[in-house]
């Protein structure tokens, strides 16, 4: 069982993210357990294995950041903050044991997707090994473990061919390529990642990562020659990837 503390004072927000939290039930076994004070949260941490913190960051005591004190209990806890605050007032504030921010305006999803990351990333659960490529006019998808995948080129509204490591090549009728990104994103499978409006890479296949003068970002996969651009749409999104992996 993993034990998630949310620390939030509003009423509201806590059954905001009790319902957000529900799709969690199909993937991971945990218990939310909110506080509505502080201290009492704080003593609960203490006294109890924590996987994961949810915490409203306007939360202070002796005029102090809850992530303080938080701190002393245990630097290791991961901390997803969910808060109002400002990008500056949040800067000011998060320390090294805060590995997510997300705006309570924009939650559920961004939230599901954060705590899944952060879990995997801590490997305090496994990421997926496979992957389920949507069907198409109510056919059946197609599941190809994340091993047989080494970049999978997209074909809008004809087909998606599937790249293997051993060179081979698969044909799939295709779906939108941004359908495509929608399902690999809500499913957590971060080892898969566009590059360009039509390109996916399995990032366990990156073997070279090279950025010319201009910023620009090219790859190089294992086993395949031609070097992979980074379309300039997801330049940015793929530097950020690459810099916190």
């Amino acid at each position: 069982m993993i034990n998630i503390v949310l620390i939030e004072d509003e009423e509201k927000d806590i059954k905001h993210i009790q319902d957000a939290l529900l799709p969690l039930k199909d993937t991971i076994n945990y218990e939310l357990i909110p506080f509505q004070e502080i201290k009492a949260g704080l003593a609960f941490i203490q006294q109890h294995s924590v996987q994961l913190i949810l915490l409203d960051l306007e939360f202070t005591l002796s005029n102090e950041s809850a992530i303080f004190y938080i701190d002393q209990i245990d630097p290791l806890i991961p901390i997803i903050v969910v808060s109002h605050l400002s990008h500056y007032q949040r800067q000011l504030q998060l320390k090294a044991n805060v590995v997510g921010f997300v705006s309570k305006g924009y939650l559920a999803d961004q939230l599901v997707r954060s705590i899944i990351e952060v879990l995997s990333s801590k490997k305090i659960v496994h990421r997926p090994t496979s992957f389920v490529f949507p069907g198409r006019k109510g056919l059946a998808g197609r599941a190809f473990d994340l091993s047989e995948i080494l970049f999978i080129k997209v074909y809008v509204y004809e087909e998606y061919i599937i790249h293997k490591p051993d060179t081979k090549e698969i044909k799939v009728a295709s779906l939108p390529f941004s359908e495509l990104c929608r399902k690999i994103e809500s499913d957590g499978i971060i080892e898969l990642q566009p590059t360009s409006r039509n390109t996916i890479i399995n990032t366990n296949y990156i073997s070279k990562v090279s950025i010319d003068r201009s910023g620009r970002v090219m790859i190089s996969l294992l086993g395949y020659p031609e070097p992979i651009k980074i379309g300039p749409t997801y330049q940015k999104k793929f530097k950020s990837w690459y810099t916190n992996c």
